[in-house]
C-alpha cells in the first residue's frame, strides 16, 4: 500500500508556516501547530485525510502541548483521525518543564491506537518512555470494508466548504 518511498508529499497550511505535513511508503507525519476544536482543527483534517487517500496505513503525529484544556482533546483527536481515516495514529507528546520558557507542564501520554480508534499502547504523564505497539495492517482493510468512508465519499459535493 502506498507509493514509492522515494516520493514525498508535503503539504504546508496556508494559515499557519509550521504545519507540515508529509508521506513516505506506507508512513505519515503530521507537525499540525495548533490544537482544539477550531478552525485550527478542522484544517487539520484536509491533511489528515489527504494522507490516508494517499495511502498512509500509519500517521504519527508529534506535539509539544502543555497541560490545560487541550489535554482532554489530546484523547479524542488522534483517535477521530485514526477511525475517520481508517489507519493506525502514533500520538507522540513530551513530558515535563522546559526552561527557560517555562510555559507550563508538557504531559506526555504518547500514544498508539487503531483504525477504530481503540488505544493500543499509551505513555505516562511525566516519564520519558519509548512506546511500541504491535499493528496489525490487515485490520487497516477490515475497518474499510466494514466502515466505508472512503467507498462512500462524494467529493463533488465539497464545494461549498472550499469557498467559505
Amino acid at each position: 500500500m502506498g507509493r514509492a518511498l522515494d516520493e514525498i508529499d508535503v503539504f504546508r497550511d496556508v494559515r499557519l508556516a509550521n504545519d507540515v505535513e508529509f508521506f513516505v511508503g506506507g508512513a505519515g507525519v503530521g507537525c499540525l501547530d495548533q490544537t482544539g476544536f477550531d478552525e485550527s482543527w478542522q484544517s487539520c483534517h484536509r491533511p489528515a485525510r489527504e494522507l490516508g487517500l494517499n495511502g498512509a496505513e500509519i500517521v504519527f503525529n508529534p506535539s509539544a502541548t502543555v497541560a490545560g484544556l487541550s489535554e482532554y482533546l489530546w484523547k479524542l483527536e488522534q483517535p477521530a483521525h485514526a477511525v475517520a481515516n481508517a489507519y493506525f495514529v502514533g500520538a507522540i507528546n513530551r513530558v515535563g518543564y522546559e526552561a527557560p520558557w517555562n510555559i507550563g507542564e508538557f504531559y506526555g501520554q504518547s500514544y498508539f491506537c487503531d483504525p477504530r480508534g481503540q488505544f493500543l499502547a499509551q505513555g505516562s504523564r511525566d516519564k520519558t518512555e519509548l512506546i511500541t505497539a504491535e499493528l496489525d495492517l490487515d485490520k487497516i482493510r477490515e475497518v474499510r470494508n466494514v466502515w466505508q468512508f472512503y467507498r462512500d465519499r462524494r467529493p463533488e459535493t465539497y464545494e461549498g466548504l472550499t469557498k467559505l
